[in-house]
């Protein structure tokens, strides 16, 4: 009888314990999925999307895109990316960032073009800035030249944009307009 007690008290606390080791670690508190992403995906809640216009990078779109409860009030906004893939079926590659997202992307460029960018290594090197919805920008080195990037959809190959001389510095100041513009919201 004590045995299978032991059993009955033993066996949750394995499978708990087992359900522990295979979730991932999380950095800080933040959250896996974009909270555009969840907001928008709520059940129970009437939401308005308002899309702002900030400029284009590229064949893909920059907007900020202001999310509203109707029946609650809460908001939340961050910066969307739209990209024709040219694709007959299947539409455009689509990605966001948070609001909270957007200084680390802007610290990233600027980090790239007064860092990385100057620099001439010997091997093979890559740097990114990667968001929680799958957008991703940055640079490698091959070929004795750097080669700068955006992809807006991170399982879209046919996603990327690829940067001229000049174009990250035109990212950058398209992001600091759009960061002014959130503030302003």
């Amino acid at each position: 009888m004590k045995k299978i007690l032991l059993l009955v008290i033993l066996c949750p606390l394995i499978a708990c314990a087992q359900q522990q080791e295979k979730e991932p670690v999380k950095k800080g508190n933040k959250p896996d999925k974009p909270t555009l992403e969840t907001f928008s995906a709520e059940t129970g809640t009437l939401i308005e999307k308002t899309f702002i216009n900030v400029g284009k990078i590229g064949s893909a779109k920059v907007q900020i895109l202001v999310l509203r409860d109707l029946i609650s009030g809460v908001k939340t906004k961050g910066l969307r990316f739209e990209k024709p893939t040219g694709k007959q079926y299947g539409g455009n590659a689509i990605s966001f960032i948070d609001e909270d997202e957007v200084d680390g992307l802007m610290k990233s460029i600027v980090i790239i073009q007064e860092k990385v960018l100057p620099t001439v290594p010997s091997d093979y090197q890559e740097v990114n800035f990667n968001s929680r919805s799958g957008f991703a920008a940055g640079c490698y080195w091959s070929k004795n030249k750097w080669s700068s990037y955006l992809k807006i959809d991170k399982s879209d190959a046919d996603s990327y944009i690829w940067l001229g001389d000049g174009e990250l510095d035109t990212f950058n100041k398209l992001l600091i307009d759009a960061k002014a513009k959130l503030n302003s919201i």
